[in-house]
């Protein structure tokens, strides 16, 4: 185990590793279910920056829904946002902060947004080639959202898509029955705008 590692590695002297190791896990499970401080709200200063990452589709580091049946063009217009938020682009008409973007995907593919990116490219006549990060996923949210999180850090990503509602739960019975997993993982990403696409109840059932 890793007390005994650190004990032939390190060689200190009456120092128990096993105690040590126990103490750490049970404080930082401790800090883990403290959660957030309580604090009084009213009198804190204005926080400067805009409201909006993209107004008004997208909210400032907050989590908005896009939602309706299949084929209608979900991940195309998510696409859409995405390029305008990653070049400043306001071609959509929308005020726009410009950031990193990440689309976080689990039911197409690489390929598949990249060949819907060349389309919009050639259909708007952009004036630059789109680009922005992408990530397949085939686990679910809960397993996956530590790793995403210091992905995101280490590119400061600050608008991230997550392809659809449904696959990061785990499908439609685990959909259907709760989405507050999800949602949690998305509250942890602080400071980061979200962007969930969903599918009507008869696209879940079908």
């Amino acid at each position: 185990g890793l007390a005994a590692d650190l004990e032939s590695i390190l060689k200190l002297q009456d120092f128990d590793w096993r105690k040590t190791i126990e103490y750490i896990s049970q404080q930082t499970i401790l800090k883990y279910r403290e959660g957030q401080p309580m604090i009084q709200i009213g009198k804190l200063p204005a926080v400067p920056g805009p409201r909006w990452r993209l107004k008004p589709l997208i909210p400032e580091g907050d989590i908005s829904v896009l939602f309706g049946p299949g084929g209608a063009g979900k991940s195309m217009l998510a696409l859409l946002c995405g390029i305008a938020v990653q070049h400043g682009w306001d071609g959509l008409g929308c005020e726009v902060e410009q950031g990193n973007v990440a689309y976080i995907d689990w039911e197409w593919g690489a390929q598949e947004h990249n060949q819907r990116m060349k389309s919009i490219e050639a259909g708007m006549e952009l004036p630059f080639t789109p680009e922005i990060y992408y990530q397949y996923v085939f686990q679910q949210i809960e397993d996956v959202i530590d790793s995403l999180r210091q992905r995101f850090v280490e590119r400061n990503i600050k608008f991230a898509i997550f392809d659809s509602k449904v696959a990061a739960l785990g499908g439609a019975k685990e959909a259907k029955e709760n989405s507050e997993p999800l949602f949690r993982c998305l509250r942890s990403l602080e400071g980061i705008s979200c962007l969930v696409i969903d599918h009507t109840t008869k696209d879940i059932e079908g």
